[in-house]
């Protein structure tokens, strides 16, 4: 335990008997001369405070020079700290000094690479832009493609309508061949049996001539039959006439097909071109497109260079850093050999 009421009185004293006999003063030599007594805790912050106000004595008794030595040996010293320091102090003007460029350059790469962000926004809006009108011109065009499929299938269905009026006219036409072959063989048939009833009839006359009377009424009846087939002839006749002016209906309405085929058909090489002039505007806007992607990416280089000179920005001042912490590991080499040369200063004499 250590002896309460020691003082600094007590500590300073046997701190300066121990160097006027030569000795270091040291925390055990001092507590040694205060016959044991006090701790360690409480003698060792006097014994510092005593050395700091005895620095020439302590050293002197440290080291066995002269004083003089020791306090020219402190100012060479002191002079090489002051020269350390002011070396420290200009670097670290220097490295202020450079590392103020490099945030003005960091600033400006930094404008720069804003600038370029918002051109490259501008080239993405024209390219969305750009992207949205090929999609309407896609869409523009699937609509002319559905309506030219809707007009080829309506011009195959009014070919199909041509087709079957034409049929329906080669029938009918075929009726009236048919018609006229039957008529024809009637014609034929009533000659010719006009033909044998005439030489039957003279033939009768010769031969019997008390029949005439039936012969008469036989005549009135192929009279009333003769009228009939006239009639019939008649009827005959103005079916053929109704089926000519059915025949002639139909080629007017053939004609009328065709007229709206030849429409069609114009209106389908109108679409054609309609698509050709979208697709030569597709090509146009696709290489639009093309020249916008080739901006992009050159705006892309562009940035990754100011990146890169960015990066290389930060990677001197980095090395600036690096550069101001070994002078600072210098200083701190610089102080520990200090305390070195203190420590070996505060050594007893060997």
């Amino acid at each position: 335990m250590a002896r309460a009421g020691i003082l600094y009185s007590h500590v300073a004293a046997a701190a300066s008997r121990l160097a006027g006999e030569g000795k270091n003063p040291t925390v055990d030599t001092v507590r040694a001369a205060l016959g044991a007594t006090g701790s360690k805790s409480t003698i060792a912050p006097m014994l510092k405070r005593w050395k700091e106000e005895h620095a020439g004595s302590v050293a002197e008794a440290a080291s066995g020079l002269p004083a003089a030595l020791v306090q020219a040996v402190r100012q060479v010293y002191d002079g090489l700290r002051a020269d350390a320091t002011a070396q420290l102090e200009q670097a670290a003007l220097a490295h202020a000094d450079a590392l103020k460029a490099l945030q003005v350059e960091m600033a400006q790469l930094r404008a720069q690479a804003k600038t370029l962000g918002v051109e490259r926004s501008a080239l993405a809006a024209d390219l969305a832009h750009a992207q949205d009108e090929m999609v309407r011109l896609r869409a523009e065009l699937q609509t002319q493609s559905v309506l030219l499929a809707g007009t080829q299938s309506e011009n195959t269905g009014l070919a199909q309508r041509l087709a079957d009026r034409a049929a329906e006219v080669a029938a009918v036409n075929q009726q009236l061949t048919h018609a006229r072959t039957q008529f024809e063989h009637y014609q034929e048939s009533n000659a010719a049996q006009r033909t044998e009833e005439r030489q039957s009839f003279e033939r009768r006359i010769v031969q019997q001539d008390h029949e005439l009377g039936q012969l008469r009424q036989q005549l009135e009846l192929k009279q009333v039959a003769a009228a009939q087939h006239a009639g019939q002839m008649s009827r005959v006749i103005e079916e053929n006439e109704r089926l000519e002016r059915d025949a002639q209906s139909a080629q007017l309405e053939l004609g009328q097909l065709r007229a709206d085929r030849d429409r069609t058909a114009a209106e389908a090489a109108q679409s054609a071109a309609g698509q050709i002039l979208l697709t030569t505007k597709q090509e146009a806007l696709q290489r639009e497109l093309s020249d916008a992607h080739t901006t992009l990416a050159v705006r892309e280089r562009e940035t990754a260079l100011a990146g890169e000179r960015l990066a290389d920005m930060e990677r001197r001042a980095d090395a600036l850093a690096q550069e101001r912490l070994d002078l600072l590991r210098q200083q701190a080499a610089l102080e520990a050999e200090l305390r070195l040369c203190r420590a070996g200063m505060e050594r007893p004499a060997g």
